[in-house]
């Protein structure tokens, strides 16, 4: 488990050790589906970063379930030519994975 130190954005004062990434992401993927129903625009953000940690690691089925969280957030808030892009987006990976690209994950 490769452990590095990161800033924590709202308290930048704090530090915060960060363990494994798949951890950090789906952490990050959960708290925007959760803030769906209470903040959408930390949602929308959270989603971004997970997806963003996810394609650094070059994860296919998670960024296509990232990218899913993130089309339903920004239809939520009314963002609708960007949640058709995600969903879009989304829906291009899985078929990439599925037909067995040799990028695909």
């Amino acid at each position: 488990m490769r452990s590095t130190r990161i800033a924590d954005n709202r308290n930048p004062g704090r530090r915060r050790v960060q363990g494994d990434d798949v951890e950090v992401a789906e952490t990050l993927a959960s708290l925007s589906d959760r803030n769906r129903l209470l903040d959408l625009r930390e949602g929308i953000e959270q989603a971004k970063e997970a997806l963003e940690v996810y394609e650094r690691l070059n994860d296919t089925r998670r960024r296509a379930s990232a990218l899913c969280y993130l089309a339903q957030l920004l239809y939520d808030d009314q963002q609708l030519d960007a949640a058709e892009e995600a969903a879009s987006q989304s829906i291009d990976l899985l078929r990439e994975r599925v037909d067995g690209s040799p990028s695909a994950n």
